[in-house]
């Protein structure tokens, strides 16, 4: 049966495809967050696990070298090697086959004989850590403050960026 003009499903005809059963994709849902106060339930701080590191790098770093002499390129194996990415906007990534603009970088790992702590996360995390009470693992806000940003959040004439402002 061939479908003319004025056939169809909007002119009483066959529809064959059943177009207006499925779901449209074009269709926009509105999605409503919940805005509501959450309690946390925990946070947990860390670092990937020696494994995970491997798994995730693309090479063992082995070479102290930056640059092969007298060529200047970055050394195969090194810091700098073009495994990990590029740093100048002609080169291209060996791993990706993307320029500079496109490739966020990629990951190598150094085995280390002993831990190393980074100097630049000590007062960081001694800042957090000095937050926290040791017995209950709450924040550590005295209770008239917590009760007053626990009502300004509650409040609902409180705009969401005032809230997020807090």
């Amino acid at each position: 049966m061939a479908l003319g003009p004025g056939t169809g499903p909007l002119n009483g005809g066959e529809n064959r495809n059943n177009y207006d059963d499925a779901p449209s994709a074009s269709k926009k849902r509105h999605l409503q967050e919940d805005l509501a106060p959450k309690r946390i339930s925990h946070l947990q701080f860390g670092l990937l696990s020696a494994d995970d590191m491997q798994r995730l790098a693309e090479f063992q770093v082995t070479s102290r070298e930056l640059f092969s002499m007298p060529s200047r390129t970055p050394a195969h194996g090194g810091c700098l090697d073009p495994r990990l990415g590029v740093s100048d906007k002609v080169s291209t990534c060996t791993t990706c086959k993307k320029k500079l603009t496109d490739c966020a970088g990629h990951f190598g790992f150094i085995k280390l004989a002993l831990p190393v702590f980074h100097i630049g996360f000590m007062r960081h995390t001694l800042q957090i850590l000095q937050c926290v009470c040791k017995t209950c693992s709450r924040v550590l806000v005295p209770e008239t403050e917590r009760l007053s940003y626990l009502q300004k959040m509650r409040n609902p004439r409180t705009d969401v960026l005032a809230k997020s402002a807090l």
